[in-house]
C-alpha cells in the first residue's frame, strides 16, 4: 500500500511513465470518478476485469456479482472520492474460487492524475490485495454496504447467528411482527429473499479479525 501511494503522489511524472509503474505493480490497480466509472486500469486490472472476477464492468462503470452489493460499492467509492466523510475505505469480497479479498478505496482529491491517462480526472484508486488474516463474518461491514439501521444490523447478526425471528424478538424485547418488518427491510436492501440467502450473503463478505 505505501508503494502504490507513493506513486499516486507523482503528480508531475509523464503519463508513459506514469502507466507503466502503475503496470509493475501485481496488484490490480483501477482509478475511477466518483461514480465508479473506469478512467484507467493497469495490466492485472485488466486482467481481472476481463475474468469478471470479482469486479467487471458494465457500461463502463464497475460492478460486483450482485446489484445491491454494486449499489452499496458505488456509495463507499462516491463518499471517499468526494472525501467529505471518508478519506479511505476497505470493502471485503471473495473471488468465484472462495478466496477472501480486500477491496482498498482511496481517494486522490489532493492528486492531480493527468486527464490524457484517464480520460477524466479520477479521483479515487482502487487497488485490490489477499486478506492473509483469519475471517469472520463482518456485520459492520454488511451495515456499511447495504445501508442497514443499528436494528437490521443486529437482527441479521442473529439471524447468521442461527436465532429464530421468535427467539430474536424475546431477547430484543420486541414483537415478532416488529423483527419480521426489520427482516423485510434487509431483504429489500440486500436484494436477498430468504433467510437462507443472508446467511450466504454474509458468509461471502469477509474482513480480517
Amino acid at each position: 500500500m505505501i508503494e502504490v501511494d507513493r506513486a499516486l503522489r507523482l503528480q508531475t511524472i509523464e503519463i508513459s511513465t506514469f502507466a507503466s509503474v502503475l503496470d509493475a505493480f501485481n496488484s490490480a490497480i483501477i482509478l475511477v470518478d466518483k461514480h465508479a466509472s473506469c478512467m484507467y486500469a493497469n495490466v492485472a486490472a485488466r486482467t481481472m476485469l476481463s475474468l469478471k472476477d470479482p469486479l467487471a464492468l458494465k457500461n463502463g462503470q464497475l460492478s460486483l456479482g450482485r446489484l445491491a452489493a454494486t449499489i452499496a460499492f458505488k456509495e463507499v467509492v462516491q463518499a471517499v472520492a468526494i472525501g467529505s466523510r471518508l478519506r479511505s475505505a476497505e470493502v471485503p469480497v471473495t473471488r468465484d474460487d472462495g478466496t477472501p479479498m480486500i477491496l482498498h478505496i482511496r481517494s486522490l482529491h489532493h492528486h492531480e492524475i493527468h486527464r490524457d491517462i484517464s480520460r477524466s480526472v479520477a479521483t479515487a484508486a482502487i487497488f485490490m490485495s489477499s486478506s492473509p488474516a483469519p475471517l469472520h463474518i463482518p456485520a459492520d461491514a454488511l451495515a456499511m454496504l447495504y445501508n442497514l439501521t443499528p436494528s437490521e444490523t443486529r437482527i441479521l447478526e442473529m439471524i447468521v447467528a442461527g436465532e429464530t425471528q421468535g427467539n430474536i424478538a424475546t431477547k430484543l424485547g420486541l414483537a415478532v411482527s416488529t423483527i419480521k418488518t426489520h427482516l423485510l427491510h434487509v431483504f429489500e436492501k440486500t436484494g436477498c429473499q430468504r433467510q437462507a440467502d443472508l446467511v450466504r450473503l454474509a458468509a461471502s463478505l469477509y474482513m480480517p479479525l
